[in-house]
């Protein structure tokens, strides 16, 4: 779905980029659609796989548009059943003299090792786009994850590390040259969700800077290294044709473990060696005709800095926002990213950490066992030799300075964001206030491991028995307390968009950031929610934009409007913890009487009223549907335009936005020129922009009032049936307890570390604690006559089938006590219940028999507390 957004944004802000179109001008893409817009203007080939990150519908949408490369050459996608066929098809592609693309996520990379050493070993200038994404551990995780990135760092491939989508872009020619210069396949690198599915501003590569950085593949250059002189004479082809039917040979032939052996070592002097300055000059030279320049290492204030955060990826801009924001308070804090892994840069590392008086390796994985996660490894690894230098000489590790015990820094291992957990700008704040000489040891960013207190008994217990069994847990996680820092950059605008999977507002953030990019220029950052699995829980878009400074400040951000682009009927929104004071919020529904406000939002409304939140309505558009919303102006994306034109208004009502409302409207007619049903979504906009209306805050009702009786504290069905088990990692009762109970009242943020966690086990029957009901359309047919009891249905669908469909006898009670309005006769409604409940369990209640008793409580109900009239 986010690849097909991609591409509606691609082909509106790009106008048709045909051949000799001018492609310099600025755009906004996801890191996805840069990468393959940066490979289609150079490269013939692409290899995808059908369930890699930029599948081939992607890739496909970017050649109709552009039918050849700036080179005039036709591009031709290969399609390939697994990510192996994809590395094997572009593998077998540059063999052949063309320049071939891959692209895969980690997860699809890390059983290709073998493949990738083939590469090395065969010289293939290839390139592989690698979304990092969490590998499975104890569950499968929807986020990035560093994993794959470490494993395939020994392949003998060159890797470089993306921060952002412009660096996807530019990185991508750069790779593209170094791998052909050098003739070793390079890995670029990106995270999942802050950069390949993260809509960001981008200057995209004009044609003339790829036909004079690159050239054509079928070109001549000069061989650039003495080994390559002795292979191909003084000059020779761009991408060698290896597989060439005028010179035949043999490649990858069986060899004998002594020949074998020889060409292993030759690989290091002969070709690896002189990786590193290849790099430096392909840097080096994108600088000149760009004017973006780029190193294997980068730096934000590290003239004077005393401590220093090194990080790799997209985390390095929330980490540079926490840097600024410190040195308001004096603390001198650097922050220095790793953009090329592989060679690791260990002199330049040296260069800016020795004397500084501590280093906080940042890295995004565990690693069990292995005493330090790779990157802090590797950095130890080279202090260690450098201090070899200093006692053994120089000459020892030539490379590497030689520095002294007093040198070194205190090397402190922080891990964050495991599995795609968000990077919380307050949580890294609190980990650099503290003070340098910290224990030793690693720290869990944004975890915690023990809670103080907790409202529920059976949980206390759980975290009382693992403190006194591991003494000292507590201090292995850092989590903040209390309102977070504002680390965004003066004149920064945050938005938040709350939806349901597939009730529309999609594409919405996407679409906001690029008309937010035109009319006013500066940074732009989307973050996209995670995979919509989950059809019942609330998915949050953010956008940020900023004049300047870095890019993204957390997860955290304070929020200047927040939209809630689904009709909200059911009244359950979750509070917006991070609006500002007199922050803007947006409701979409026709109800003058927003369900999100009334009593039975539970905290939703008094955090409104504490915030005093300024509260518009914005009626549900007529173009909502839930049918497609992924066609490129089909009804998803007018609905997307509606609620866009009303964004657009209130943000200029509210002075959040400073334009005109002719020159709005003229940019938004701008962006569709050239896009199908022009004049439909214009239209759409334009409704939109005319529909927000204020909604009064004396209206807002107390929800103080709305604590739930204590008959609805009482545990699901399928945990009173079982009765008194064993707590144990089986134990349903244990797990409602534990964990479903924070989960039912919206108390997530308690969860802690535990042994349950960490085998990452859930119980049968843990379906039935949701409650579905007020997000259904649709009820699934059960027939008795034709279930044979297999259980197939359990794991096609995601909340184990029919279960969940069954109404329980205290949620129709309870829905028909809010109905009519009976409160009298709450008192007795629990036991009216358990003696339902208790009959259906006996087998008395089946047919007419269950119908009727059902008539004669709501009778019954009715007379107790007549309807209103």
């Amino acid at each position: 779905m986010l690849n097909d957004i991609a591409i509606r944004l691609y082909r509106r802000f790009s106008k048709k980029a045909g051949a000799g179109t001018d492609l310099s001008a600025d755009a906004v893409l996801d890191g996805n659609s840069a990468a393959a817009l940066a490979e289609a203007g150079v490269c013939s080939a692409a290899a995808v796989s059908g369930n890699g990150p930029a599948a081939e519908t992607l890739w496909r949408q970017l050649v109709w548009q552009r039918d050849t490369n700036v080179f005039g050459e036709p591009l031709q996608t290969l399609e390939s059943e697994g990510p192996r066929g994809a590395i094997a098809a572009a593998s077998g592609l540059t063999l052949a003299g063309c320049r071939a693309t891959a692209f895969l996520s980690g997860t699809d990379l890390a059983g290709c090792d073998d493949l990738l050493r083939s590469a090395v070993g065969r010289h293939l200038p290839l390139v592989i786009h690698m979304v990092n994404q969490a590998t499975p551990a104890q569950g499968y995780g929807v986020g990035s994850g560093h994993e794959t990135l470490h494993q395939t760092s020994d392949s003998g491939c060159f890797l470089l590390f993306a921060a952002n989508v412009q660096q996807v872009a530019d990185l991508s020619l750069i790779a593209r040259r170094v791998a052909e210069t050098a003739l070793i396949p390079g890995i670029l690198v990106m995270d999942r969700e802050a950069t390949a599915r993260s809509a960001q501003e981008l200057s995209v590569p004009a044609p003339d800077l790829l036909s004079e950085y690159l050239g054509p593949a079928h070109g001549e250059m000069a061989s650039p290294t003495p080994a390559q002189q002795l292979l191909f004479g003084e000059n020779r082809r761009t991408v060698p044709l290896w597989h060439d039917l005028n010179r035949p040979m043999m490649l990858g032939t069986r060899m004998q473990p002594e020949a074998y052996a020889l060409g292993s070592a030759g690989q290091g002097p002969y070709f690896q060696d002189h990786l590193g300055e290849t790099i430096d000059r392909a840097f080096e030279r994108y600088g000149e005709l760009s004017g973006r320049r780029y190193g294997m290492l980068s730096t934000w204030g590290m003239e004077d800095a005393d401590q220093v955060i090194l990080i790799q990826g997209a985390a390095e801009e929330t980490a540079r926002a926490a840097a600024d924001y410190l040195r308001g308070e004096g603390l001198k804090i650097g922050v220095l990213g790793v953009r090329c892994l592989r060679p690791f840069p260990a002199a330049l590392l040296l260069e800016q950490l020795a004397g500084r008086s501590g280093v906080l390796v940042m890295e995004r994985l565990d690693a069990p066992g292995a005493g330090d996660p790779p990157l802090l490894r590797e950095l130890r690894a080279a202090f260690a030799r450098a201090l070899e230098n200093n006692r053994f000489g120089a000459g020892t590790h030539k490379d590497l300075p030689q520095l002294d015990t007093l040198q070194l820094p205190r090397l402190h291992s922080v891990v964050y964001g495991l599995g795609g957990a968000p990077l919380q700008g307050a949580d890294l704040v609190a980990c650099l206030r503290k003070p340098v000489d910290r224990p030793p040891g690693r720290t869990y960013l944004g975890l915690r491991f023990y809670g103080t207190s907790n409202a529920h008994p059976k949980r206390q217990v759980l975290l009382d028995q693992i403190r006194r069994a591991y003494p000292g847990i507590e201090k292995l996680g850092l989590r903040a307390q209390g309102a977070p820092p504002d680390l965004r950059p003066d004149g920064a605008l945050s938005i938040e968009i709350r939806r349901l999977p597939g009730r529309g507002g999609q594409g919405l953030a996407l679409d906001a950031a690029a008309l937010l990019r035109q009319l006013s220029g500066g940074r732009i950052r989307t973050l996209s929610a995670p995979d919509e699995d989950d059809c019942a829980a609330w998915l949050t878009d953010r956008l940020i934009r900023a004049p300047q400074g870095p890019g993204y400040p957390g997860d955290d951000a304070p929020v200047d409007l927040a939209l809630i682009a689904t009709p909200d009927r059911s009244g359950t929104l979750a509070p917006l913890p991070n609006l500002c004071e007199k922050g803007v919020l947006i409701l979409v529904g026709n109800n003058e009487k927003p369900a999100a406000l009334q009593p039975s939002g539970g905290a939703f409304p008094r955090v409104v009223r504490e915030r005093q939140a300024v509260i518009y309505r914005l009626p549900e558009s007529e173009y909502r549907s839930h049918g497609s919303a992924h066609a490129d102006t089909g009804p998803g994306e007018l609905d997307d335009a509606f609620l866009l034109g009303g964004l657009c208004s209130v943000l200029m009502e509210r002075g959040l936005l400073d334009t005109s409302e002719s020159r709005l409207l003229s940019s938004w007619e701008a962006n569709l020129s050239g896009t199908e049903r022009r004049d439909a979504l214009l239209a759409a906009f334009e409704a939109g922009n005319r529909a927000p209306v204020p909604f009064v805050l004396d209206t807002l009702e107390d929800s103080d009032s709305a604590r739930p009786e204590a008959w609805e504290d009482i545990p699901p069905p399928a945990v009173r049936q079982l009765g008194n088990v064993a707590n144990t990692y089986d134990s349903l009762s244990r797990f409602w307890d534990q964990t479903g109970i924070l989960y039912r009242n919206g108390e997530q943020d308690d969860l802690t570390s535990d042994p349950f966690m960490a085998i990452g086990a859930v119980p049968p029957l843990t379906s039935s604690f949701r409650d579905l009901s007020d997000l259904r359309r649709k009820l699934p047919v059960y027939d008795a006559a034709a279930c044979s009891g297999c259980g197939a249905c359990w794991s096609a669908c995601p909340d184990s089938a029919i279960g969940v469909t069954a109404f329980t006898p205290a949620g129709l009670l309870n829905a028909g006590i809010k109905g009519a309005g009976a409160d009298a006769v709450r008192q007795v409604s629990s036991k009216l219940a358990a003696r339902i409940g208790s009959l259906c369990s006996s087998g008395e209640l089946q047919g007419e028999n269950a119908g009727g008793l059902l008539r004669g409580a709501w009778t019954w109900l009715l007379e107790k507390a007549p309807l209103p009239e």
